[in-house]
């Protein structure tokens, strides 16, 4: 039983599933990785289009989880197809 909402329009919007996928830098053989939004209902579907974020780092990264701050807007654009 929920003992609290503390957002009902979050809870109520159909928001996208993400994935990390890792890749090895030829160039160095370090580990990159990324985040894909997946629109609502297109997890892992094929011939999507694609907007990118570039994120440089290191101060700072990306997850995958949904964040209310201002900056992390990227789920938010997948939720729009």
């Amino acid at each position: 039983k929920a003992v609290t909402c503390e957002n009902q329009l979050l809870r109520e919007r159909n928001l996208p599933r993400a994935k990390v996928y890792r890749w090895i830098n030829s160039e160095d053989d370090r580990t990159i990785e990324g985040i894909l939004h997946y629109p609502p209902g297109k997890f892992e579907c094929k011939n999507l289009p694609l907007f990118v974020l570039i994120h440089g780092g290191p101060s700072a990264s990306s997850l995958n989880m949904l964040i209310g701050d201002w900056y992390s807007w990227a789920p938010l654009a997948a939720t729009e197809g």
